[in-house]
């Protein structure tokens, strides 16, 4: 009786360790996949590993392809700061960028004056209300540079920091 339940123990022991090697592999693939931040340790900020997909209808020109995104609010003056130099910097190298504005709760002054200064220049859309509360954004600006699936890598300011990031994503695909 002893010897059966060694056998089955030691069976079992096997079929364990089978499966963990079986699973090993697609383990290391799927933590290949996340973003360099969270796998060296820590978080950025908690809209690291989000899909955009999933909470922005993100245009073709950033789909599929590695972007930056940024959140902006008319009435906040670093965010056309931060525009006004993305345009300057952009011109030499032009990297695929989204800016994503809000509308809700804005003066219909400061949105026009801001789509006035901006359209044409860079490529701009209203985003859906409540969004900052659901990513857990809490200021503008807010930049993010996302793979081509969606996902957000990495969140850093000023703007053109990201570039630099953005360059060394698009020499791993």
């Amino acid at each position: 009786m002893e010897f059966i339940s060694l056998a089955v123990f030691m069976l079992l022991s096997l079929l364990v360790y089978l499966l963990f090697q079986r699973s090993h592999h697609n383990l290391q693939t799927e933590i290949a996949m996340l973003p360099d931040e969270i796998v060296k340790g820590g978080f950025q900020h908690g809209v690291l590993g989000v899909n955009l997909h999933v909470v922005l209808p993100l245009p073709e020109h950033v789909r599929q392809r590695p972007a930056i995104i940024m959140l902006a609010s008319p009435s906040c003056s670093a965010c056309e700061q931060e525009l006004h130099d993305w345009i300057r910097a952009n011109a030499q190298e032009p990297v695929p960028f989204m800016c994503f504005y809000e509308q809700e709760e804005v003066e219909v002054e400061k949105l026009r004056d801001f789509l006035e200064a901006f359209e044409g220049h860079v490529p701009m859309q209203p985003y859906p209300a409540g969004l900052n509360n659901r990513i857990g954004v809490d200021s503008t600006p807010f930049v993010m540079l996302i793979d081509s699936n969606g996902i957000v890598h990495r969140v850093q300011r000023p703007l053109r920091l990201l570039v630099k990031y953005y360059r060394k994503m698009k020499e791993r695909i």
